[in-house]
């Protein structure tokens, strides 16, 4: 299969704390809270599983694609 991994890993900073799960793609939508346009492309749990995080902290996130070709 093909894989497609991105060139580095994106950051995001936190800006409260909380618990992250895992992430998800939306293609052309919105950064706007509670906007719901756009087309969900991918969205899945972190392999490492969740992280408590803090207001100032990091999470670097890397996303792989694999197709069968």
């Amino acid at each position: 299969p093909a894989v497609l991994t991105t060139s580095a890993a994106v950051v995001f900073t936190m800006t409260s704390s909380g618990t992250v799960a895992g992430a998800f793609i939306n293609v052309n939508g919105s950064a706007t809270i509670d906007n719901t346009t756009g087309i969900l492309f991918s969205a899945g749990d972190f392999t490492a599983g969740s992280k408590t995080v803090t207001s100032g902290d990091t999470i670097n996130v890397t996303y792989t694609l694999s197709a069968a070709g």
